[in-house]
């Protein structure tokens, strides 16, 4: 299906029967469960329809599904329904607890009843197979092939053998990061996630070793975001390339500006780091990729698109319905479903086409794609660090106000420029300029590295001669700037020093 909307329309809108709390939603395949008090709906994504809805005795909690296999927990026991249908396959009106995890044959659960202990029950009848006392205070659990990862509530972990139960090995949180604030676990593919407080370290499962440890406090350019130890939430996210077979990882820090950094998970190497729209008084909270090209990220009732081949937002929508993107999910990369934990409403959204159609479109996009994200920033920046390196130059106090007044007009002219980098460059750059001098004007770093940086990155462009035209259109500006910063009509000479050097850098 072709889509020619610009920004997402909402499709379909429905109000979730029943009263009380509305729980996260589950899905499996193209089916999204979500329930809202003692009643349980299953949707298809992909065309908004009800599929069943299942009345339970009394309310349901949050449960887990895999496959064609539901299971919830409820105020009148344990019940076990066909994700296709609705059907009840079976039910334990005894038990009273938490389902923490599901693998093929076994699910993990947390008894709170009259037995307080940790269950291990088979997914397709609900037999008991184990019970421990000893580990009734587990808060969390991951299904592994082979071992069942413990995160009890005092935390400690306990990797448990799926065979016998023995105990694999046992470590602690704080053993891992050295935090005393509250951490926070994902599982992803062979490893454990820990963050806490702006760290983040990867626990192998099989030898129980840190694999490596990421300090966003570390990170060069955050140093003074990060001063005075402000304690930051981090949403993780796993996903696979298939092209290259490498398991990576976003990592969503909540008071960076809307800052997201893309490690890779065997090493936690920093692959990337995007620049994201940044929204008063909103943390992006929720993030869903489309595929290996875009993803979207979510605040409130705001949706941003971050397409990685033009290293740009495409676009900002803001849905003046009220609906709350939270719990999206992606159908066959163009259809969306949130809910609204306040009302109940459910909303289906249809997600803009954004390939090139244009010939013109796809000669953008292919100079835009010879460039990572990392690199394409540090060519956007370039103007802002010549002009900040003239400033400094003189010794002039910078203020932002003065900055945007003076620079923006020269941006903008740059934008008619035939050249096509330059023109790209500059046309994102224009609309992020205040958030992109306010980070630089807060950060202050080296500027004169900065610009030594940008032109290595630029270096990788295929044509020498548009590489060529963007250094003559940048140089030309600093010329200009340096000339605009004289307070007199002959140049001041620490300015002359510095162009001269700049065209000496430049090598033109």
């Amino acid at each position: 299906m072709v889509r020619k909307v610009k920004t997402p329309q909402l499709v379909e809108q429905q109000q979730l029967q029943g009263s009380g709390y509305v729980n996260n939603h589950l899905q499996s395949g193209d089916f999204w469960v979500v329930s809202r008090g003692a009643m349980v709906h299953c949707y298809r994504i992909s065309d908004a329809k009800l599929v069943w809805s299942y009345q339970a005795q009394s309310s349901v909690y949050q449960g887990e599904v895999i496959a064609d296999r539901l299971w919830l927990p409820s105020e009148s026991g344990l019940l076990c329904l066909a994700l296709s249908n609705g059907e009840l396959l079976w039910q334990l009106p005894e038990f009273e607890g938490d389902v923490l995890a599901v693998s093929q044959n076994e699910m993990i659960l947390v008894s709170k009843g009259d037995l307080q202990r940790l269950e291990c029950r088979a997914v397709e009848s609900g037999k008991l197979i184990w019970a421990d006392d000893k580990l009734a205070s587990a808060r969390s659990c991951w299904a592994h092939d082979r071992y069942w990862i413990l995160q009890l509530r005092d935390g400690e972990l306990l990797c448990l053998s799926q065979q016998d139960q023995s105990i694999v090995w046992s470590n602690h949180l704080q053993q891992v990061i050295d935090n005393a604030g509250i951490h926070f676990c994902e599982y992803l593919g062979d490893c454990l996630v820990i963050h806490s407080g702006g760290e983040l370290a990867a626990l192998d499962i099989a030898s129980n070793a840190v694999r490596w440890r990421f300090g966003l406090r570390d990170l060069s350019d955050l140093t003074a975001l990060f001063a005075g130890g402000i304690s930051v939430y981090c949403s993780v996210y796993q996903v696979c390339s298939d092209s290259d077979s490498v398991t990576y990882c976003y990592v969503l820090p909540g008071c960076v500006y809307q800052r997201l950094f893309r490690l890779r998970l065997s090493d936690g190497y920093l692959l990337e780091q995007f620049d994201m729209e940044d929204i008063p008084g909103l943390k992006i909270r929720a993030l869903i990729t489309a595929d290996n090209d875009m993803f979207y990220a979510a605040a409130g009732n705001r949706l941003l698109n971050y397409d990685k081949r033009s290293h740009r937002v495409t676009y900002r929508y803001l849905d003046k319905n009220g609906a709350e993107f939270i719990g999206m999910h992606i159908a066959e990369g163009a259809r969306t479903v949130t809910r609204d934990f306040e009302t109940g409403r459910l909303h289906w959204f249809e997600l803009p086409d954004l390939s090139p159609t244009t010939s013109a479109k796809q000669s953008e996009m292919a100079l835009r794609s010879q460039f990572n994200c990392e690199q394409w920033q540090s060519l956007k920046e370039l103007p802002l660090a010549l002009y900040l390196l003239l400033i400094v130059t003189i010794g002039q106090r910078v203020d932002l106000a003065d900055m945007m007044q003076a620079v923006k007009p020269q941006l903008q002219a740059m934008k008619k420029d035939q050249g096509p980098l330059v023109k790209a460059l500059m046309t994102d750059l224009v609309a992020e300029l205040k958030i992109a001098l306010q980070k630089l004007v807060s950060l202050q770093p080296k500027f004169d590295h900065m610009i030594a940086i940008a032109l290595t990155h630029l270096s990788i462009c295929v044509d020498p001669g548009v590489a060529e035209g963007f250094k003559r259109t940048i140089l030309q500006f600093a010329d200009e700037s340096a000339a605009a910063l004289s307070s007199n009509h002959e140049m001041r000479p620490e300015l002359q020093r510095t162009l001269l050097s700049l065209h000496s850098v430049f090598d033109l």
